[in-house]
């Protein structure tokens, strides 16, 4: 029988998870607009996005997740 893959596929999210969700309580607990950031050496410039947009796609990538892992 071979094995099956989903094992570290599912750890992952697990992991990805708790991630989230660390990430989201810390965010809630500053109640402060996520401000705009650099990547790549200064190339590339993110837009800033309100608090409550933050939120909001905290909590879709939270639910996501656990609407894959409880399949």
């Amino acid at each position: 029988m071979a094995k099956s893959k989903k094992g570290g596929l599912n750890a992952r999210r697990k992991s990805a998870l708790q991630r989230l969700e660390t990430t989201y309580n810390t965010f809630v607990e500053k109640k402060q607009d996520k401000k705009a950031w650099t990547t790549h050496g200064g190339t590339k410039q993110h837009n800033a996005r309100s608090y409550k947009d933050e939120c909001d796609r905290l909590q879709s990538q939270i639910l996501i997740l656990r609407q894959r892992l409880h399949m």
